[in-house]
């Protein structure tokens, strides 16, 4: 722990790094608040609504420089970049989906993407996992 002028210092032990900060509006009952909450909310000019979600971009959640994140305005946007962020370090290519069925990736175009639940898959690996549980049954 370390205090910088009259405000308590400490992580979370998620690796963010929070701040004591009574009164804030967005800080928890024990008076704490995420660092990259507040150094969102300096570059914004205003506290975050309700709902926003700040992502790191390289993902290491002690740095908290204002290019290293995104104001996301809720969590389905927030895994929509770490869906794209996975595919781009998997295979190269950020737009590219994983298949439920044969867990590799390939371009949406040959394959069936289900919105409701943000699956996709290839129709072959499908109608072979189809045909191995008819087997098995």
């Amino acid at each position: 722990m370390v205090r910088r002028k009259n405000k308590r210092v400490e992580g979370d032990g998620k690796g963010y790094i929070t701040i004591k900060m009574k009164g804030h509006p967005n800080a928890a009952v024990n008076g704490l608040i995420r660092k990259h909450t507040l150094v969102a909310e300096k570059a914004l000019g205003k506290p975050m609504p309700p709902g926003v979600i700040v992502h790191h971009v390289d993902e290491d959640r002690s740095k908290n420089s204002p290019s290293n994140l995104v104001v996301c305005e809720n969590n389905t946007y927030h895994l929509f970049l770490h869906r794209r962020m996975k595919a781009l370090k998997v295979c190269g290519y950020a737009n590219w989906r994983k298949c439920r069925f044969c867990k590799k990736y390939d371009d949406p175009e040959n394959m069936c993407i289900y919105l409701p639940r943000n699956a996709a898959w290839h129709t072959k690996c499908q109608n072979e996992y189809q045909n191995q549980r008819r087997n098995n049954s």
